[in-house]
């Protein structure tokens, strides 16, 4: 009976099998396709992790930059917002030397009975300018006639002079003749071959001649002291004079000024900064000014084309010079006209605000460093034509910030992670 409960509870094969079990480890050895699949996965494994090893990841800053001479464009603006272009005198593509007169631009105001309010106070300064020259000729004339007049009255009383001093060796030589006589008569008036009334006249005759001395020696002295007057006054009279005419000139100078600033109220002329060629010509005769926009630009003569780009503070570590630039124009689409090289020249050392840049043809709203780049080429090969490249042009540019393995770019967060954690 227990036979056949085991004959039931086994099947018949089973029971066999038990019989004939093997004794030891029991080794599989593997098919060939497994070899193969196995070698086949090493295989990628180890050419993947080479892969990574060896392949570069490049890291990018993709910026916006513009195209500009070497020595910069000048800008040409209007003084202020008053005024309109009275008078244009270059032309688009004009070459220009520095100094060279290139708009006029006129700020008059008209009164209400029409007439211009400049025109009308240079109708009366110019009046007051001939009244003020007139004055100054005559000044001038009255001058040298009075110097002249003092000169003749000045000759006039060394004439005199000479004549008194004439007059007074005359009388001296006639009392000498007296003083003889009367001595002579004094002894032949004790002899009495004389009588008194001789002598008397002959006293009297003495002391007139003594009071024409005197007199004359007065009349020298008045003389001499008005030749002393007339010549200090000869000395002087020339400063004074110049002195009225400074004043005069003083006003006249004033006047003048009045005059140029009117003038320069009423209109004004702006000039080239530098030798160049006019561009961007916006101005045309009539239309107002505005000072914020420029009349026309100079390009100056014999300028290379570079590349000014504006760099992110957070991009601006590992650039430097030398260091290689992918450009893409806007103007020419890089799926037909491919990219260009540059390469970088200088790195400003400052950071530049959005408020300290002005006048450029791109805007950015956070701190940046300006680049400048030279450009591999001045122009662009575009359907059969050779066109250069023109300033103002916008430009993209790609730049390598830095460079590693795939590898290092798939442990960078690990790596940065130890980095915090240590």
């Amino acid at each position: 009976m227990g036979s056949d409960v085991q004959q039931s509870l086994f099947r018949q094969n089973a029971i066999e099998h038990q019989k004939d079990r093997l004794h030891g480890e029991v080794l599989l050895t593997p098919s060939l396709p497994h070899v193969v699949a196995a070698i086949f996965v090493l295989l990628w494994l180890v050419a993947v992790f080479a892969w990574l090893v060896n392949s570069q990841y490049a890291r990018q800053e993709s910026v916006t930059g513009w195209l500009e001479p070497t020595n910069g464009i000048s800008k040409v603006y209007a003084h202020d917002a008053s005024g309109h272009v009275s008078k244009l005198l270059v032309s688009e593509g004009q070459e220009v030397k520095v100094g060279d007169p290139l708009v006029v631009v006129n700020r008059g105001r008209t009164m209400v009975n029409g007439y211009s309010v400049e025109n009308t106070l240079l109708e009366e300064y110019q009046k007051q300018d001939e009244l003020l020259n007139a004055q100054l000729l005559r000044m001038q004339s009255k001058n040298s006639i009075e110097i002249a007049n003092t000169q003749q009255e000045l000759h006039a009383i060394e004439a005199e002079l000479e004549g008194i001093s004439e007059q007074i060796a005359t009388l001296k030589a006639r009392q000498d003749l007296v003083v003889t006589r009367l001595k002579n008569f004094q002894l032949m008036n004790q002899r009495g071959h004389i009588t008194d009334v001789e002598m008397d006249n002959l006293l009297e005759q003495q002391l007139a001649l003594e009071n024409d001395e005197q007199r004359l020696v007065r009349e020298q002295i008045n003389r001499q002291n008005q030749l002393d007057l007339l010549s200090s006054r000869l000395k002087v009279l020339p400063y004074s004079q110049k002195d009225n005419e400074a004043q005069l000139r003083v006003k006249l100078s004033d006047l003048a000024l009045q005059i140029a600033q009117m003038r320069g109220q009423k209109e004004y002329v702006l000039k080239a900064n530098n030798d160049g060629v006019v561009s961007n010509l916006h101005a045309k005769e009539g239309q107002q000014v505005n000072a914020s926009m420029p009349l026309l630009s100079i390009m100056p003569n014999n300028s290379q084309i570079i590349a000014k780009l504006l760099i992110p503070v957070k991009a601006a570590g590992f650039i430097e010079a030398g260091q290689e630039i992918e450009v893409r124009y806007d103007a020419f689409p890089y799926q037909k006209f491919g990219l260009y090289q540059a390469e970088v020249i200088q790195v400003s050392t400052t950071v530049l605000l959005p408020n300290e840049v002005n006048s450029v043809p791109i805007q950015f709203n956070e701190p940046v460093y300006l680049v400048h780049a030279n450009l591999n080429s001045a122009s662009v090969e575009a359907y059969g034509k050779t066109l250069q490249l023109k300033s103002g042009m916008t430009l993209t540019g790609n730049i390598k910030l830095s460079e590693r393995s795939l590898l290092e770019w798939i442990l960078e967060p690990l790596m940065s992670l130890r980095g915090r954690l240590q």
